[in-house]
């Protein structure tokens, strides 16, 4: 396994102390669920953060291409309208010089009317509605 290790001298300088720290891959904590269907030309915020050792780089990729990001925190993709063109596989990336890691979501459009209908039915089903018979 390997170590970093960094030695500091107190201000006394009559004792040392070394504190070492395992290199880790990168780990990918997931904050977003594998599959998204967002309403045609809403937004969506889709979120990824990694731990290691070293600290882990962050980057967003969708089908395989790398994207600029946009939003200042590498955590986070931010599509400002999602379109049938805009669907498809966004992949988390996280590295450093231990190794790398990956995880994909797919992200779906769904046209508004259907979507709001199936939420209505969702809503009325919840609750027990006296005008929702099944």
């Amino acid at each position: 396994m390997n170590f970093v290790v960094f030695d500091r001298t107190t201000e006394s300088k009559h004792s040392t102390s070394s504190f070492s720290f395992p290199l880790e891959s990168p780990a990918i904590t997931v904050k977003s669920v594998k599959v998204h269907v967002v309403v045609m030309n809403m937004p969506l915020l889709l979120e990824c953060d990694a731990k290691g050792y070293p600290v882990p780089w962050i980057a967003w990729a969708r089908n395989t291409q790398v994207l600029q990001n946009t939003t200042g925190e590498p955590n986070y993709l931010y599509l400002r309208n999602v379109t049938l063109e805009k669907a498809g596989n966004y992949t988390c990336l996280a590295g450093n010089s231990v190794g790398n890691s990956s995880y994909t979501v797919y992200v779906k459009g769904k046209d508004s009317c259907l979507f709001v209908f199936f939420i209505l039915i969702a809503y009325l089903r919840d609750f027990n509605s006296p005008y929702f018979y099944v």
